[in-house]
């Protein structure tokens, strides 16, 4: 591994190097828009 190098992500994109991944599934993933009263006018 390289100095300061923490993980390597192997996707069917490519890999990518990173100090940090955020996995961000799960429950909270998916967009939530509240339906208010005047919201989209």
């Amino acid at each position: 591994m390289k100095k300061g190098f923490l993980g390597e992500i192997k996707t069917s994109k490519g890999d990518v190097e990173a100090k940090f991944c955020v996995m961000a599934t799960g429950c909270l993933s998916a967009p939530n828009t509240p339906d208010f009263e005047g919201l989209n006018s």
